[in-house]
């Protein structure tokens, strides 16, 4: 029996594979843009690993509604090259959520300001507090995980789609500038900003207010190499600005004390190149809201 695995994020598609109940071989990652289809992604990763298509007999995948392979229209892109397996298909965020729930320790990096945060127990008849996870990457991605009676439960969300709550009149400006860049129009959301596509056009407009040329190729290039550029550290301000902003209305809305949780392509780097903005970050999460709402802000970890 062999067990193939993919992730097909709006950037990248990954996948692995297990033969006979063994762990995951190391996943290998493909450009999105480089497969018209995702049966040919599919059958090339295949072909590199020396496996027919007829080996597999289950396969599990979590999909992104990103990279126009049209997941969410049917099963119209999906591998029908894999005659012989049982298909498991979640969305990829929901997928990222229940993955939280087999982490351990080593498996995060905390940043907690505190030592201890109180553990949201059921406090007069409310239930327990949920957890919250924000992915930041080709687009932007919002799950709770919720615990029940009969185990946890993940509930996605369309919360990166959400109207921004605007925080100054210079953000307001920016969420505006981000109109022209769409190519579908829609009311400003929290992704214009908060995904890495969005990252790099703030740098484009503010390098365009500066009467500067632009210096880098991506976001991902800007992250790397723009730590002493003035005008890439104020666009990761603003970032950092509206990413707390964003959990802050987050983690009030969902009752999500219990945990918040950052992940996605464009934290990863900001983390692996040190700039991620913790302090301001935590400024525009932990806002002089009533007392209630404040400390348990200020107690999730």
């Amino acid at each position: 029996m062999t067990t193939l695995v993919a992730d097909a994020g709006g950037t990248y598609v990954r996948f692995a594979l297990a033969q006979d109940g063994q762990d995951l071989r190391e996943p290998q990652k493909l450009k999105v843009a480089d497969f018209p289809r995702f049966n040919d992604a599919v059958l090339h990763y295949l072909f590199t690993q020396r496996v027919e298509a007829d080996d597999i007999t289950a396969f599990y995948c979590a999909y992104s509604t990103r990279n126009g392979w049209n997941f969410a229209d049917g099963a119209a892109d999906l591998p029908v090259v894999l005659e012989r397996a049982t298909f498991h298909i979640i969305n990829d965020f929901e997928a990222n959520a229940y993955g939280l729930l087999d982490a351990s320790d080593d498996d995060v990096i905390r940043f907690s300001r505190q030592e201890k945060q109180e553990d949201h127990a059921p406090r007069a008849g409310k239930s327990r507090a949920s957890r919250a996870v924000i992915g930041v990457g080709t687009g932007l991605g919002l799950a709770y995980i919720m615990d029940t009676p009969h185990g946890p439960h993940v509930q996605p969300t369309h919360g990166g789609h959400m109207l921004p709550a605007i925080l100054t009149e210079h953000h307001l400006e920016l969420f505006g500038a981000m109109q022209s860049f769409k190519t579908t129009p829609s009311i400003p959301i929290y992704e214009d900003i908060l995904s890495g596509s969005g990252i790099f056009h703030v740098y484009e407009v503010l390098a365009k207010g500066a009467h500067v040329d632009r210096e880098y190729a991506d976001t991902y290039d800007l992250i790397a190499r723009g730590r002493h550029d003035p005008i890439v550290q104020q666009t990761l301000k603003i970032f950092h600005e509206i990413l707390g902003a964003f959990a802050h209305q987050v983690v009030a809305f969902g009752y999500s004390y219990a945990g918040l949780y950052l992940t996605g392509g464009v934290i990863d780097r900001l983390m692996m190149n040190n700039v991620f903005d913790v302090d301001t970050f935590y400024q525009c999460l932990l806002q002089e809201n009533i007392a209630v709402v404040k400390k348990d802000v200020e107690n999730m970890p």
